[in-house]
């Protein structure tokens, strides 16, 4: 199974745990958080926690970006297809900073990301 496959199961499956008030192995001193009152807000938290950022460029040709920091894996949704998600792995910090404040994301994809990194569909 491919990495996104496995990204979107993990967030999948603590949200619902999380929504369910359900502890699934967690430390004595690591609690989660009692009760969501949406599937957004558990969304939300989880992001939090886990220092994931998901960003909507006003871009035409990225159509959305999500950075795992935790595991240095940037995820691009492009606006000819927005329905696949590329997964670039190995991504540092700083590049996923200096994409987020490029004045043109398709251009900084094509000189800095484009078959610079590892990458999976």
């Amino acid at each position: 199974m491919n990495r996104n496959f496995h990204l979107n199961y993990a967030i999948v499956a603590f949200v619902l745990a999380a929504v369910f008030n359900l502890h699934i192995g967690c430390s004595a001193d690591s609690h989660i958080k009692p009760r969501f009152y949406s599937y957004q807000q558990a969304v939300a938290w989880y992001q939090n926690q886990h220092n994931i950022e998901d960003i909507y460029p006003d871009s035409s040709a990225i159509y959305r970006a999500a950075y795992y920091e935790s595991d240095h894996v940037l995820l691009l949704y492009f606006t000819s297809d927005h329905s696949k998600g590329y997964i670039f792995g190995d991504v540092p910090n700083n590049v996923w900073l200096e994409f987020k404040n490029a004045s043109s994301k398709g251009r900084y994809y094509n000189t800095y990301i484009k078959g610079c990194y590892r990458f999976e569909l």
